[in-house]
């Protein structure tokens, strides 16, 4: 059987050091004569040999690294891609800025609640676990590409976010305990402050490359 070109779009890329991971993958398979992979139109040229590399082959590679290759009849609109960046959005803004306001709106002056250590202590903890709940499917994404030995941008953030998570929560445990007498410096909202600002970025970028796609289409 001889080679096969195909044009395919890819879903899940963040960043630019993403569609080099997805054109390194791709272009060691067996069969795979030639790949170029364009972040801006979310994209990848495909040259292989179905008899040695099938197309579903190709997508398992693809989904392992924590992308998405999309055949015709899995193409998903852009929209929905928007619409998913924004309620993930809305849902850490709503949760995480009580956290914000309540650690650092004494800094500038705002009045916050009078609250014991400990429930100052949970309260952090709840809320951004809720921000890091919404939030989880960017700590997959940093999460895979570090196992995968392809880090990306999201494995920078995963890294700084859980780190300072992580650390929070056991010196939380340590307090509630009793094994830290005084109030320990907690980094809760510093992990909802990056993730919230990550996800507000590519909300933006979601959207600004839709309409430049829309754009392209009625040009052509």
């Amino acid at each position: 059987m001889g080679s096969k070109q195909e044009k395919l779009k890819v879903s899940g890329m963040h960043c630019a050091s993403c569609a080099v991971n997805i054109e390194v993958a791709l272009k060691e398979i067996p069969g795979v004569s030639n790949v170029s992979v364009n972040y801006a139109t979310e994209s990848v040229a495909l040259t292989y040999d179905p008899s040695t590399a099938s197309l579903s082959f190709l997508q398992g590679v693809v989904k392992k690294l924590g992308y998405e290759l999309l055949t015709a009849e899995s193409k998903r609109p852009t929209q929905s891609q928007n619409t998913v960046l924004r309620n993930r959005l809305v849902g850490s803004f709503v949760v995480g800025l009580p956290l914000i306001y309540l650690v650092m709106g004494s800094m500038v002056g705002f009045p916050v609640p009078k609250l014991t250590a400990i429930n100052f202590v949970l309260i952090q903890f709840a809320l951004s676990t809720a921000v890091i709940l919404f939030s989880l499917p960017l700590w997959k994404s940093g999460l895979k590409g570090l196992l995968s030995l392809r880090p990306n941008m999201d494995s920078l953030v995963f890294i700084g976010t859980f780190a300072a998570y992580a650390y929070s929560v056991i010196v939380s445990i340590a307090f509630i305990l009793g094994q830290e007498t005084s109030l320990p410096h907690l980094y809760f909202e510093s992990a909802v402050f990056i993730l919230i600002f990550i996800t507000l970025g590519k909300y933006m970028e979601s959207v600004t490359k839709g309409k430049a796609g829309e754009a392209i289409k009625k040009l052509m």
